[in-house]
């Protein structure tokens, strides 16, 4: 019980939303990686404001979104960090890039 689960028996969640507001991005990473997410894939949308995707968590180094993620897992006592992926315009995404992230899906 207290070992990590395997990659192959562990569920695959993926979760897509739309970006939330800034002071809320740091919250929002703590629970998804606490609740085991894969992959985060935070896209643009019709309310989302650009400013929104200028967020210090979002500009390289990471270093703070990271550390986000890191406090989820530490919580969860889970050691699989989730992958963050930015999509600022979303039929883009679905239409080039969701195939290849997740190619055995319906």
């Amino acid at each position: 019980l207290t070992s990590p689960f395997p990659d192959h028996l562990r569920p695959r969640v993926d979760l897509l939303i739309a970006l939330p507001r800034p002071s809320n991005i740091a919250s929002f990473l703590h629970v998804a990686a606490q609740m085991g997410v894969a992959n985060i894939i935070l896209c643009n949308a019709a309310k989302v404001q650009a400013d929104y995707f200028g967020s210090h968590l979002l500009r390289p180094p990471q270093r703070n979104m990271r550390e986000a993620l890191k406090a989820g897992l530490e919580q969860a006592g889970d050691v699989a960090l989730p992958k963050v992926h930015v999509a600022h315009r979303l039929k883009v995404f679905l239409e080039d890039e969701l195939e290849a992230m997740c190619p055995d899906t319906v």
